[in-house]
């Protein structure tokens, strides 16, 4: 049985409190190892960590690399990895390798292969591509369904061929529709990083807007609170709370 799987079914049978833990508001810059440690012994029912920003600009999509350094990119992997599989939780990742296109999707994946040949670990896996083909961008522009913001042009023809790397964004329906493939671990391409903390809470029938509040919240780990940091910050929704 998948960690999904068993995530559901265990909390399906309890109807209780749902605990999900942040690991990290953009993965690869250091998750602090003991307050990660400790939310692990929260019996939890998903660790989540968002890879990516747009704090560092357009050019690491553009140039299909990743904005942190592989060794410490693959040092918190390894963390939310080993703890996750360790803990028979089901882990998510969203925004693989800073911005979620189709190289950084497939050097995350390599990194992860990587941690699993070391360590002896298997999983499964599911994978969310974001990078959008140009001739649907296209059609779609054309067809009046993508819409400038404020004062920017309409898109065209050139403007999309000559864009180096688009992505969309995932949303909750991307991550539900992986879930059901019962996966250990999701990795998404572009993505809401909401989304990566209200999947499962909508799998599970509870209220969207609490559920976004507390994705909302924790998404950037300890960022939100007093001092801010890097710690791990663990959500826990109750009913509609």
């Amino acid at each position: 049985m998948s960690n999904f799987a068993r995530v559901i079914a265990k909390w399906e049978k309890e109807r209780g409190a749902l605990r999900i833990m942040s690991a990290s508001g953009q993965l690869g810059y250091g998750i602090p190892e003991k307050p990660f440690r400790a939310g692990l012994e929260r019996d939890l029912h998903l660790i989540g960590a968002d890879m990516g920003s747009v704090d560092p600009g357009p050019y690491y999509l553009g140039a299909g690399k990743l904005a942190t350094a592989r060794r410490s990119t693959k040092r918190d992997l390894k963390l939310v990895l080993t703890g996750a599989l360790a803990a028979k939780v089901p882990l998510i990742i969203g925004t693989a390798g800073t911005a979620g296109g189709d190289t950084h999707l497939a050097q995350t994946i390599d990194i992860l292969a990587e941690i699993a040949r070391e360590e002896g670990l298997f999983f499964k896996l599911a994978t969310i591509r974001s990078q959008m083909p140009r001739d649907l961008v296209k059609r779609q522009a054309r067809a009046g369904k993508i819409a400038p913001i404020g004062p920017m042009s309409p898109l065209d023809d050139a403007e999309v061929d000559g864009a180096a790397c688009i992505v969309g964004q995932a949303g909750t329906e991307a991550f539900l529709r992986a879930m059901a493939l019962e996966p250990d671990v999701i990795l998404a391409g572009r993505a809401c990083d909401t989304a990566i903390y209200t999947a499962l809470p909508a799998r599970l029938g509870f209220p969207i807007g609490p559920a976004l509040q507390m994705a909302k919240i924790i998404e950037c780990a300890s960022l939100c609170c007093e001092g801010g940091g890097r710690d791990a910050m663990l959500g826990t929704l109750d009913g509609d709370s």
